[in-house]
């Protein structure tokens, strides 16, 4: 009796182990090389031993592993598409004893590293401001990378988290710390000028001071000079002051065409496009006709909001949770007719952020218009000025709030592939400011926009005016102009431009 409870607890054990060990992209335990399309798989045997291989589908090994009895039993590989070995291990009878990562050049991988590369590939990529709350996964991503000697991962990683988060003291130290060594010094001086007046860490403001110390700043572009504190404040101001002015744009014979609504003050949409021509170097011409968006856009808008809305509640709650708040509103599932839905989104928030929450959402929803959805009902009207080969964008004004998925608010947008974009004044007017403060505002917005209308990316320097704020008091932060990254993005973007 006892030798059969033992054979039948090692046979329940080896069929436990085999359910949760067939070969599969996650025999690693973390995120193995995504392979583009599934290729083949051979399997070669030798009585209870078997090596699977499976394959990229440009014929290139994709892993390599053992099995005994059908559990993971030796030695296991994962690839790299260029044949590096991304992964390697050992297994006995089912249990990893063994793991080691490598990059694709072959050098070895902290586990640490991969970690939080799986963590930051499961972010939510909507938008920049879904995936705001994540940047410190960028920064504490690009430290491993400088920690394993990746200094070009670790720049690409911190510039991306400082696209999310241009005021994060801590990342623009270490990005000017990374342009200090590979010598772009203007760049260097801007993120220390910001840091001395806007860090209120100490730690890091002597860090910053004795990064003015301990390096040489590049006065002349040839020799290395050290010099005193206000030596190189003289030095940063005149860079500051003086460098964008040096920076020209080639010509570009294209036009951007402005559309305003019904609204828009003559003062500001004429104040934005006085400033463009000159920040740009680009023809703008607005347009006779005010764009008149959908009747019913305010109404698409809403339940596009509540369907959104519904869905994350739906994906978020427990059991537990949802029933109670079906049992509120007396439902017995989703709701389907608008009127459902807004007894759910009611009783929704309501139970989740509260009764003051619930008053500030609704009167937002009573107001807020889909940018998506009034870019998407705005490309047909303009679809003849975007085909035409002159034509560099479309920038829509609006002063009517708008948003996009489930966020609050937005203060622009822009459609990238399709070339036109749209920005609201709606919360930029909220503390009542005076015309010159209203119009420096949505000058830098526009600025942003058109950026992207043109074809260049978010910027990492946190006073140029297209840094990426989260907040009206991050916007008015920003400086007034483009910086020179972005005047030198878009120099590249023009010269190759057809005209």
């Amino acid at each position: 009796m006892f030798k059969r409870l033992c054979f039948f607890s090692l046979t329940m054990s080896v069929c436990c182990l085999t359910a949760f060990a067939q070969p599969s992209d996650e025999w690693s335990g973390g995120t193995a090389p995504a392979k583009a399309e599934a290729g083949k798989v051979e399997v070669s045997r030798n009585g209870s031993a078997k090596v699977i291989k499976t394959f990229y589908s440009d014929g290139s090994l994709y892993s390599e592993m053992s099995f005994v009895w059908s559990l993971p039993h030796g030695e296991f590989k994962i690839f790299y598409s260029n044949g590096q070995v991304y992964e390697r291990g050992e297994y006995f009878l089912g249990f990893k004893i063994k793991r080691e990562l490598f990059y694709e050049d072959g050098v070895a991988k902290s586990p640490e590293i991969e970690a939080l590369e799986r963590k930051l590939r499961a972010v939510d990529m909507r938008s920049n401001v879904h995936m705001h709350n994540q940047a410190d996964l960028f920064f504490d991503l690009a430290r491993g990378y400088l920690k394993d000697g990746r200094k070009k991962e670790a720049r690409e990683t911190l510039e991306e988290g400082i696209r999310l988060a241009p005021f994060y003291c801590e990342g623009q130290l270490m990005l000017a710390e990374m342009d200090m060594q590979d010598g772009y010094l203007p760049q260097v001086v801007e993120r220390l000028q910001f840091i001395r007046k806007d860090c209120k860490d100490k730690k890091l403001l002597s860090r910053a001071e004795r990064l003015h110390v301990e390096y040489a700043i590049l006065g002349d572009g040839q020799a290395d000079l050290l010099l005193n504190r206000a030596e190189r404040l003289a030095v940063e101001d005149a860079v500051l002051d003086d460098g964008q002015a040096d920076q020209k744009l080639p010509y570009i014979n294209k036009v951007l065409y402005v559309a305003v609504t019904a609204n828009v003050p003559k003062e500001i949409s004429g104040g934005i496009i006085k400033k463009v021509i000159q920040q740009y170097a680009v023809e703008v011409r607005l347009l006779d006709n005010p764009y008149v968006a959908p009747e019913d856009l305010l109404a698409q808008s809403q339940e596009r909001y509540l369907d959104l809305i519904i869905q994350r509640a739906f994906a978020k709650l427990t059991f537990e949770q949802l029933n109670s708040i079906l049992k509120k509103t007396e439902m017995e599932g989703r709701p389907q007719s608008l009127e459902q839905k807004n007894f759910f989104y009611e009783a929704y928030i309501a139970q989740t952020e509260g009764a003051q929450s619930l008053v500030y959402r609704k009167n937002a929803l009573s107001q807020q218009l889909d940018a998506d959805l009034m870019l998407n009902a705005a490309i047909p009207v303009y679809q003849a000025l975007l085909d035409d080969a002159q034509t560099l964008g479309v920038l829509i004004l609006t002063e009517q709030d708008i948003r996009a998925d489930d966020l609050n608010y937005l203060f622009g947008t822009a459609d990238i592939p399709k070339r036109i974009g749209l920005m609201s004044f709606a919360r930029f007017t909220a503390d009542r400011p005076s015309l010159e403060k209203l119009l420096d505002r949505s000058v830098k917005q526009a600025f942003s926009t058109v950026g992207f209308i043109a074809g260049i990316g978010r910027c990492t320097m946190p006073d140029c005016a297209r840094a990426y704020p989260h907040s009206l008091a991050e916007h008015d932060k920003k400086g007034k102009k483009i910086c020179n990254i972005c005047l030198q993005n878009l120099a590249e973007v023009y010269r190759n431009t057809k005209n």
